[in-house]
């Protein structure tokens, strides 16, 4: 029998390795005269030593490369060699003028252990990726969402009947319970049309344990696996590891299955997110031919792409493309929606503006809301943005670079392979582009202010033909629990509200400590 590897002569070992990559990379960028900021794995290690976030190091990052007069910095992403662009116009052509030289994303090695990830639309690169995103778009559509968006406001009515009926502690609850519930229903109803059972039961149910042991981050012992697979891909499998865990994607592939067969059986379909992609699946809406602009030579183009691609939009392609949709959209709304209710809770004229705008708007659709109403609120629109600006819960993005490509205005060349970092909270917290940026101001986004908005420094979602797909699905659940909470509470501090608010160290931003706040209920 073979022996068990010594985990810790196996992290030593890892750590040694990736040391002698930062040594030989250093030199890289310093002979260039790329400020090099830190070597992404020990950066990984030291933040989360000491509790800090990766939205809280692409800040201090991006303050770095600014403070030196640079446009470009550099740092060692894990196996690859990344630039930090930190100028506006030179991002405008990363993500849309040239976008066909960084069309996919810097991310780790996938190994068919990970036999739901290998598939996601993002990890998929090149032709792959275009053929799958080209097909899922319809069903991120704002007309396939307002489709969905009875399950946005049935999970928001049972989000307010949990907070009703839940115990509060002199007043104060801590919502992140609430919240994690409410967006298990959301995605549960909304992306596979089941019960997820999240507001029957007092703890997590098994489709919400599922969902969160699977979500990717860097805390304990998941953090250590994760660190190994994305430094060192080789070895981690080899261990064994994988990113999502095996039970985790037989579960949610099992669900999907599921809901495939019981339509098929009973002949009906529904309104969620598995019914928008079975009715994509055989569109035929894919690109023109770049080369071609003959209808015969574009019939051939979509066949031959289609024939290329389709293994990776079967039926387990189209499962893993709903977890991925699912755990990607939880922690970011998530995020955003405990950001919010803290916002209003410290901002008692913003609250009441918001809520006057939420009963007129609710008064004129005769008591229900609707689609159209919660999508035009102009207020809460400018809450919403601020919001995702403010705390930035998505604080960085990545590309990798496909061709070598020189940026504009300067003699740096990236080469093939390399990555670039898009520093999202750096651009949103610089007062270059938002004066006065640690004050919380809706207004920023009103349309009279629209004009001094600098285009490509407010991007929550990324941007360009790679951003997220699924913006307008989390936009609008926000938009509906926020609706339904403003109108049914008043929100105000607690004793055990943390101000100024503390982050905790992660992939995505969230409030250190849960988000204890006091509701009052108004009648």
């Amino acid at each position: 029998m073979a022996p068990k590897p010594n985990n810790a002569n196996t992290l030593c070992f890892a750590i040694s390795k990736i040391y002698l990559k930062y040594v030989s990379t250093s030199a890289y960028f310093e002979t260039r005269g790329i400020p090099l900021h830190g070597f992404e794995p020990i950066r990984v290690l030291r933040n989360t030593y000491h509790g800090i976030g990766l939205s809280e190091d692409t800040l201090e990052k991006y303050r770095q490369v600014k403070a030196k007069g640079a446009k470009i910095g550099a740092s060692v992403d894990f196996s690859q060699k990344a630039y930090l662009v930190c100028d506006p116009v030179i991002l405008k052509h990363i993500m849309v003028k040239d976008f066909n030289h960084f069309m996919d994303r810097q991310l780790f090695e996938v190994h068919k252990e990970d036999f739901l990830l290998q598939k996601m639309l993002l990890v998929l690169t090149g032709r792959p990726w275009k053929y799958v995103r080209t097909k899922l778009n319809p069903a991120f559509s704002s007309r396939s969402i307002r489709r969905l968006f009875q399950a946005f406001d049935d999970s928001g009515k049972k989000f307010v009947e949990f907070l009703e009926k839940t115990p509060k502690n002199g007043g104060e609850l801590d919502l992140t319970i609430a919240i994690d519930k409410f967006l298990t229903h959301v995605f549960g109803s909304a992306t596979y049309g089941i019960d997820s059972k999240a507001f029957d039961q007092e703890g997590p149910s098994e489709f919400q344990h599922h969902g969160k042991d699977a979500y990717i981050h860097f805390h304990g012992l998941k953090g250590i696996k994760i660190f190994l697979l994305a430094a060192l891909p080789k070895l981690g499998y080899k261990l064994g590891l994988t990113f999502l865990g095996r039970d985790n994607q037989t579960y949610f592939n099992n669900v999907f299955q599921s809901a495939v067969k019981d339509r098929l059986q009973s002949n009906t379909s529904g309104e969620d997110f598995v019914q928008l992609i079975l009715e994509g699946k055989e569109a035929t809406n894919l690109e023109k031919s770049e080369d071609e602009d003959d209808e015969e030579s574009n019939t051939s183009y979509k066949k031959q792409l289609a024939l290329e691609n389709h293994e990776v939009f079967d039926d387990e392609g189209i499962a893993t493309n709903c977890l991925q949709f699912m755990l990607a959209g939880f922690e970011g709304s998530q995020s955003l929606l405990l950001f919010s209710v803290y916002a209003l809770a410290l901002n008692q004229d913003i609250q009441t503006k918001l809520r006057q705008e939420v009963l007129a708007g609710l008064e004129q659709d005769g008591g229900e809301f609707t689609f159209q109403t919660v999508n035009g609120m102009e207020y809460l629109e400018m809450f919403v943005k601020e919001a995702m600006r403010y705390y930035s819960s998505a604080g960085v993005t990545a590309r990798s670079c496909v061709m070598d490509y020189t940026f504009p205005g300067t003699n740096i060349t990236i080469k093939k392979g390399e990555g670039i970092l898009i520093p999202i909270i750096g651009l949103h917290h610089d007062p270059e582009y938002f004066p006065n940026p640690e004050k919380f101001s809706p207004e920023r986004f009103s349309k009279e202010n629209k004009p001094n908005l600098v285009p490509n420094t407010f991007m929550p979602f990324g941007g360009g033909p790679r951003d997220c797909i699924g913006r307008r699905f989390a936009v609008i659940e926000v938009k509906v629990a926020l609706c339904h909470l403003v109108k049914n509470f008043e929100l105000v501090p607690s004793k055990r509200t943390l101000i100024p608010l503390q982050f905790s160290d992660g992939l995505q931003r969230k409030p250190k400590g849960g988000m204890f706040l006091a509701l009052n209920k108004i009648n």
